[in-house]
């Protein structure tokens, strides 16, 4: 579990009020969605740290990065309609994964 600290911190250090921090977080969100695009399945909010954090552009540490995806950037992908976002299993799809997902159990 992060603490209200660690969430600060992580934001403070990617600080979206600036146009630089703006731009690093937009960046990011682009990164994620392609990676999104390309995998086969859904993938685990760690992998997608993983994958992210060995990014060159990336300049949080993988923790801060964490923080985050859960609490900021998942959640505004999510409601923007471009990602599913389940918290319980821990897992991130793209809308249209979700779609074909929901259709193929309902024709079963």
């Amino acid at each position: 579990m992060h603490t209200d600290a660690a969430l600060a911190v992580a934001l403070r250090d990617d600080d979206t009020t600036t146009a630089t921090g703006n731009w690093e977080s937009v960046q990011r969100r682009r990164r994620l969605l392609d990676v999104l695009e390309v995998s086969t399945d859904e993938m685990s909010v760690g992998e997608l740290v993983d994958t992210l954090a060995a990014d060159d552009a990336e300049r949080l540490d993988a923790d801060r990065l964490h923080v985050r995806l859960v609490h900021v950037d998942l959640p505004l992908l999510e409601d923007a309609g471009e990602i599913t976002y389940d918290s319980d299993c821990d897992a991130v799809w793209p809308t249209d994964d979700r779609n074909r997902r929901s259709t193929a159990t309902d024709s079963d």
